[in-house]
């Protein structure tokens, strides 16, 4: 009916190519919608006065780096990064979020977590938050033993690096 003939003759340009027994075929690469997007902050505790609640932190920022292990050419660095709660740092704030290849998504994988301190504090915690579509927090597993994660895919992940007053 279309002029196709009932037993056409397989074309060597479209012969799938042979394959060894048990070798499933190449998966095609992810999607870009599975990446993530991810952000690096860091926070300053000071100890409350006996007036009153803490001050705010008034120093140098800590500079922070997430690392793909699986691609080491794959980081995010904030130098210095913001400091949570000063001068509008907020999840709105498009300084706080990592890029890749100058879009504000990177790829998933497990990441590991590095800061350089700023004198005069120390380092306490990295704590790592999935915020989804809206602003309440999901806690992200943050391995304390090398200080690395998992980002999945399609979330909206938030590393804060905690340090204290020394």
């Amino acid at each position: 009916m279309y002029g196709i003939p009932d037993n056409p003759s397989p074309s060597p340009e479209f012969s799938p190519s042979p394959r060894p027994p048990g070798q499933s075929p190449t998966p095609p690469p992810s999607p870009a919608a599975s990446r993530s997007m991810l952000a690096l902050i860091s926070d300053f505790y000071t100890k409350p006065s006996e007036s009153g609640p803490a001050d705010s932190y008034r120093g140098k920022s800590a500079n922070l780096t997430a690392t793909l292990l699986s691609d080491f050419t794959v980081k995010c660095s904030k130098a210095p990064s913001r400091i949570r709660g000063n001068n509008g740092t907020s999840l709105a704030a498009p300084e706080i979020w990592c890029t890749d290849n100058g879009e504000k998504k990177m790829p998933p994988g497990k990441y590991s977590l590095t800061y350089s301190e700023p004198p005069f504090v120390g380092f306490k915690q990295w704590r790592c938050d999935d915020f989804g579509d809206g602003n309440s927090a999901e806690p992200v597993l943050v391995d304390k033993a090398d200080w690395s994660f998992t980002l999945k895919g399609n979330v909206r992940v938030v590393c804060v690096a905690e340090f204290t007053m020394d």
